[in-house]
This record gives structure tokens, C-alpha cells and sequence, in this order.
């Protein structure tokens, strides 16, 4: 998420998940499910 973050140019964590449209909770969990 951190990386989408920075890509997309948000200062904030909220931003990113916002634009994205999910939850947070979300996408916590698709980002540990992955190894990056």
C-alpha cells in the first residue's frame, strides 16, 4: 500500500485507500497477502 501510495503522489494512507475505494482493513490485508 505504502508503494501505491507513493505512486499515486498522497501524502496520506486515508487518501490512497479513499481513492482506491476500499477499506483500510482491506487493504491491509491484500497488501500482506503478497510478497513484495
Amino acid at each position: 500500500m505504502r508503494a501505491v501510495q507513493l505512486l499515486l503522489g498522497h501524502t496520506k494512507m486515508d487518501s490512497t485507500v479513499r481513492y482506491l475505494g476500499v477499506e483500510l482493513e482491506d487493504a491491509l490485508a491484500i497488501a500482506e497477502a503478497f510478497e513484495i
